[in-house]
């Protein structure tokens, strides 16, 4: 392959949310040359298939995807998705108890069920059975009002979050901390105190203190990109370079258009001197979001640093355009010109 495999999953991702489909397979295919078991290739190339209808073929390539790595939720939600499409119905409970296993939330694995269809038993087993059923439908409306009654003990109320939220908005941040530090012995499985915890130590200064929150929250929301962004730039900070990137690639995988994403993975990729990466990066995330003053600004600086000084100057330039009062990307674009002796 001419491009490395990470170049051309980038741009394969950027040609098919433009729809530029029968490039983004090539790419993808490019990829499971080089590397058959290639889990996000494989499960894109996957959903440009179904896109196209073609899910026989996509079936495969998702199960291909969850096998090569099962912590990306989105690859059991794919590949249930097409079972069940193709009304591979027993296969699909087979999978859907398997993802429960896997921790896919409980309000997806309920949403799957109800798309599968019972099948009718013959009329009289049917009759046999009606007591049991009705039974069933009992046991089910009971422990969904079990659960209903039970969340008052496993969530904060509106007022506690409310109250927490608005410590960390006004920079209270000793009396957040405590009362994260309290929600979080409360309510261990909750996510929302561990993020606003894990933020509030950052703000403090504490960032190793930060990082256990903030992983913690991650945990607890597997398919949330955010709570993965965030915890990648907790990562990055602290120099965990391979950790950061996976959850930064975590986040992207969940939801593709985060431009804030892109742009925290281009700052990695320039910190670790891979300014090719790092340029592609800030690109991505520019298609997402023109824009984005701060991104115009960091990819100037890896122009920069990749001595294309003409490349640097118009990025810094298009950063003022859209920030007026950007003092860095002022300073960064003298620097430019003093290196082209134009100042």
């Amino acid at each position: 392959m001419k491009l490395s495999i990470e170049k051309a999953l980038l741009h394969g991702i950027a040609a098919h949310r433009e729809g530029r489909l029968e490039e983004a397979e090539q790419l993808y295919n490019a990829i499971l040359m080089e590397s058959p078991n290639h889990p996000d290739a494989n499960h894109n190339l996957g959903v440009l298939k179904s896109t196209v209808g073609d899910r026989s073929t996509a079936l495969p390539l998702f199960q291909a995807a969850l096998s090569a790595n099962p912590q990306v939720m989105q690859f059991w939600l794919s590949y249930l998705e097409a079972l069940i499409s193709e009304a591979r119905f027993e296969e699909a409970k087979k999978l859907l108890e398997d993802a429960e296993g896997a921790g896919v939330s409980e309000e997806k694995i309920l949403a799957f069920r109800e798309k599968i269809p019972t099948l009718p038993e013959p009329l009289s087993r049917n009759t046999a059975k009606a007591p049991l059923l009705s039974k069933k439908r009992r046991d089910a409306s009971n422990k969904k009002k079990k659960r209903k009654t039970q969340t008052s003990l496993t969530q904060p109320s509106q007022t506690q979050l409310k109250t927490l939220i608005g410590h960390y908005q006004a920079n209270r941040l000793a009396e957040g901390r405590q009362l994260a530090d309290t929600l979080v012995k409360s309510f261990p499985r909750h996510p929302f105190a561990f993020k606003l915890l894990g933020a509030i130590l950052k703000r403090m200064g504490r960032l190793s203190d930060s990082l256990g929150p903030t992983l913690r929250c991650a945990e607890l929301t597997p398919e949330d990109p955010t709570a993965h962004n965030n915890l990648g730039v907790i990562q990055k900070e602290l120099g965990e370079f391979e950790n950061a990137e996976a959850s930064f690639r975590r986040a992207l995988f969940i939801e593709p258009k985060l431009a804030e994403t892109h742009n925290n993975l281009g700052n990695l990729y320039r910190e670790l001197g891979r300014l090719n990466d790092s340029e592609d990066s800030y690109r991505q995330a520019l298609v997402l979001n023109p824009d984005y003053a701060k991104t115009h600004n960091n990819l100037g600086l890896t122009l920069q640093d990749l001595g294309e000084l003409d490349s640097a100057e118009a990025s810094f330039r298009l950063a003022i355009g859209r920030n007026s009062e950007y003092a860095e990307a002022y300073n960064n674009l003298g620097i430019t010109l003093h290196k082209m002796k134009r100042f």
